[in-house]
């Protein structure tokens, strides 16, 4: 009697198990499948946050591009619609094509960037020329400090100019300068679906707008040209304010006994003459 009580005793923890084990069939199979449901759509997601990032990343890099080009060519050199268009052919075209000065739009479908296409076929930019655009402004200095140093320039170029008519020191104070750049991000079957494109309008065919800019604080104490570096030192040498007078010089050495003064040249300046131990041939 003791020894079947003392079985049946063991037995009912084994029938509590078995009883745990059958209430949990399809459990797993069902949890695996709501995460698949979530995993799934996220995978399918990380290449387009990777070609939308990349998108981005193009667009810094031609903000970048149009500020600095504007310090260097003002609207003379190249216009804004140049420089519109050749930051659209050197950052939102295929990225193996040669930078090329003078080119005309790319717009075949052969120069598009193969990376920026999405689920179905559609394509994140659709057209450089459509949906790019950027604005170029140039601005003041900001900030009343600088308006203390353009007065303290001014006294100074001033006080040389009444010395010496060489004296060139004009400075720059129009020296600021921003590009801004917006790029339409299309809309695909992934979930990205329509918005408002980068004029504010709502538009079925873009999911987002990229917006960048860059912002430029030039320098404007470097000389535009030699002539200008040359008039700039030559003010600042003492025998350059009898510069104006070398025709005088010229006239005397004509006579004889007197050629030497012909050759007298006060405030001699050449900024192409370079000393020997810069070219690296001098020896001592």
């Amino acid at each position: 009697m003791n020894l079947e009580y003392r079985c049946i005793n063991q037995l009912k923890p084994l029938n509590r198990l078995n009883a745990q084990l059958n209430s949990q069939d399809g459990s797993a199979l069902t949890e695996f499948a709501v995460t698949m449901i979530v995993l799934v759509p996220m995978f399918l997601m990380v290449p387009m946050l990777g070609k939308i990032a990349d998108m981005n990343s193009s667009t810094i890099q031609a903000s970048r591009y149009a500020a600095w080009e504007r310090t260097v060519t003002d609207q003379s050199d190249k216009s804004d619609a140049q420089l519109q268009q050749e930051l659209e052919n050197r950052f939102f075209t295929k990225i193996d094509i040669g930078i090329q000065t003078g080119r005309g739009q790319l717009t075949g479908q052969a120069d598009q960037n193969p990376l920026w296409r999405g689920y179905g076929g559609k394509r994140l930019l659709v057209s450089a020329q459509d949906d790019v655009d950027g604005a170029m402004q140039q601005n003041g200095t900001p900030g009343s400090v600088a308006g203390i140093i353009e007065g303290v320039i001014s006294t100074f170029a001033g006080a040389f100019g009444s010395l010496n008519s060489n004296a060139d020191f004009d400075v720059n104070m129009n020296g600021l300068y921003r590009a801004d750049v917006n790029a339409n991000v299309g809309s695909n079957d992934m979930g990205f679906a329509g918005r408002q494109d980068c004029g504010g309008q709502d538009n079925d065919d873009v999911f987002t707008c990229i917006r960048r800019h860059n912002v430029i604080l030039a320098d404007g104490w470097s000389s535009e040209n030699s002539e200008q570096a040359e008039s700039r030192t030559r003010s600042l040498v003492p025998m350059g304010m009898f510069s104006e007078i070398q025709p005088v010089f010229d006239i005397v050495g004509s006579f004889p006994l007197t050629e030497e003064f012909g050759r007298f040249e006060p405030g001699y300046v050449d900024s192409d003459v370079i000393a020997a131990d810069r070219l690296g041939t001098y020896e001592e």
